[in-house]
């Protein structure tokens, strides 16, 4: 079972030597290390005995320096090389692999000192040596979507993995406020529920930035998703960048000339909202891919956005195909465009009428773009079913989520797209705030180091009012989001800190008076929050915090300086600052 692909860590000249090993994971995504007779931190490995494959020799060395049986999940082989002694080049060829036994360590006391399992963070921390560091890091990225490929997997244990914390498990205490939390082991979870939906049908599953655009967290996203949809060009270049290798997808409702030129550049899919503006960059298009065809590049892919002029949602200002909505061509219009411009040079179409809802709308939404648009469905390469789709949520129906999927791959003979910006980190951020003052007029009013308006303006716009937890001694106690109750008797209206008279986030009952210093905790913020968030009136931008492993692979230690300012080393080893916004970030927005 060799690799006609290996990975090689480091590059050297013709190996003289070769060993092989194991990258040995748990159920807990955590990793084996061994303390050699050396005294060093490294894996299981050892030297090939006559007529063994090299498979062979990495689990028969894993045997017999811990007790423990294992099975190899992946043919890919990974090596590292380095000199033990000058001019004796030595390579070591390292597979992934997974116990498939007890996990009671007998270690081979001649050779090993010690063993122990760890967390990514931990065994970063713990190795000896830096191309051992560099790579557990490569293997770790190929490791975590091979979990979802795992036979016994299934939605169900996923959402009961023990990588699932309690909020109690998050250190808020060690918040400056306000802040930003979010919680990549949280995230992870939901990547990997998006990844068996990948699995199971063969669509492909795009983050939407219009949503999350915590750029430090896309290598991890891109472990699992095929991708980002962006909203225009600024979008693009930042999951051009941020997530390299995958694909970039951008739909907007109107281009300009100089933001086409470069979107034909980054991007991989660009979907227009009328013919008229498809027609406008037809032959620089056509110009454009001749090029990238020539250079041995794949060309961009030509789109329009379809208006099914239906919907399930209940919120105008949220629904896109409302009537005299802007978004899509109407079944009318798409005809006469047709008749006008032809489909020559078409490859998809988009639909996006969904605001967090379940498979069941987008069902009725399905058959709906099937009656009215199936006569140009026929010849097509792909479909976009746009966002909207709370797929991890509890009581989604994943069932009908694929069978839907499989009737558009079945019927077209296309590639399904789903372009959820929500459900990436659904329940996986949070809010921190610290109360400020009470004042009293007719009602119990707090004063937050937050706003409404400035860091949750959908609490004002969808309108709706998130769940709100209260930190007491270490617990987190919730709030009633109605009158108050005999378990929670305290009645308070929770306010920012603007000028706007309606900068107010809801009235909430607690189970104590609130004192100055309280820190209140809003839930679910992760989504639609650090994208819309502003500076009216001068409000400090919140902080935001990592917590869990690192969402960029491990390099957030203890210490370590974050980006653009923030200090890695705030509340210990998990929890991360990576960004605190100053005075220039506000000021630099006018001038």
């Amino acid at each position: 079972m060799t690799s006609s692909a290996p990975y090689d860590i480091l590059q050297g000249n013709e190996p003289k030597v070769i060993s092989c090993g194991v990258l040995l994971f748990n159920a807990e995504n955590e990793v084996l290390l061994l303390r050699h007779a050396q005294g060093h931190w490294a894996f299981p490995k050892g030297h090939q005995n006559p007529g063994e494959s090299y498979p062979e020799t990495a689990l028969r060395e894993l045997y017999e320096e811990t007790g423990l049986d294992a099975v190899i999940i992946s043919e890919t082989d990974f090596r590292t090389h380095y000199y033990p002694e000058p001019g004796i080049l030595k390579q070591v060829r390292y597979y992934i692999a997974q116990p498939s036994g007890s996990l009671e360590l007998h270690l081979q006391s001649s050779e090993i000192l010690d063993g122990d399992w760890f967390p990514l963070a931990s065994a970063l921390e713990t190795l000896t040596f830096a191309n051992d560091c560099q790579l557990l890091q490569t293997v770790y990225n190929h490791y975590l979507p091979l979990r979802v490929q795992e036979a016994a997997f299934t939605p169900a244990s996923l959402l009961a993995n023990t990588l699932r914390p309690a909020p109690a498990d998050l250190p808020f205490a060690e918040v400056e406020t306000p802040a930003f939390v979010v919680d990549t082991r949280l995230l992870e979870d939901n990547l990997r529920l998006l990844a068996w939906i990948r699995q199971e049908t063969g669509c492909k599953i795009l983050l939407a930035q219009k949503a999350y655009s915590l750029f430090e967290t896309y290598p991890l996203i891109g472990r699992y998703l095929d991708g980002v949809a962006s909203s225009g060009l600024y979008e693009a270049e930042l999951g051009c960048s941020e997530m390299p290798g995958k694909e970039v997808h951008v739909f907007s409702p109107a281009y300009k000339p100089a933001e086409l030129t470069r979107l034909l550049e980054i991007s991989d899919h660009l979907i227009f909202n009328s013919f008229a503006q498809w027609a406008k960059y037809r032959d620089e298009i056509a110009a454009t891919n001749e090029k990238r065809t020539a250079q041995g590049l794949t060309p961009v892919s030509i789109g329009l956005r379809v208006n099914p002029e239906f919907s399930t949602g209940g919120v105008d200002l949220y629904n896109p195909a409302a009537p005299g909505s802007r978004l899509g061509i109407p079944r009318q219009s798409f005809i006469e465009g047709v008749e006008q411009y032809g489909l020559e040079g078409i490859d998809g179409i988009h639909f996006h009428t969904l605001c967090e809802e379940n498979a069941d709308a987008l069902a009725a939404t399905w058959k709906v773009v099937k009656e009215r648009f199936d006569p140009w469905m026929q010849n097509l390469k792909w479909i976009n079913f746009g966002g909207g789709h709370h797929i991890t949520r509890d009581d989604y129906d994943l069932g009908l989520l694929k069978d839907v999927i499989r009737d558009a791959q079945d019927t077209y003979h296309v590639q399904v797209y789903l372009e959820p910006g929500e459900a990436v980190v659904l329940n996986c951020g949070w809010l921190v705030t610290e109360v400020q003052d009470l004042v009293q007029n007719v009602i119990e009013i707090a004063i937050l180091d937050t706003s409404a308006t400035c860091h949750m303006p959908d609490v004002i716009e969808m309108p709706y009012q998130p769940k709100a937890l209260l930190l007491n001694n270490g617990d987190l106690l919730e709030a009633d989001t109605v009158e108050n109750s005999d378990e929670n008797p305290y009645l308070y209206r929770l306010g920012g800190t603007t000028c706007l008279a309606g900068d107010v986030i809801g009235d909430y009952a607690f189970p104590r008076q609130l004192v100055p210093g309280d820190k209140i905790i809003f839930c679910d913020m992760a989504l639609y929050t650090m994208v819309k968030t502003t500076t009216f009136n001068g409000m400090p931008l919140p902080s935001i915090y990592l917590h869990g492993e690192s969402g960029d692979g491990g390099d957030g230690e203890k210490g370590e300086i974050g980006r653009d300012g923030g200090d890695g080393g705030v509340g210990g080893g998990s929890l991360r600052r990576i960004k605190k916004f100053t005075y220039e970030d506000f000021k630099n927005r006018l001038g």
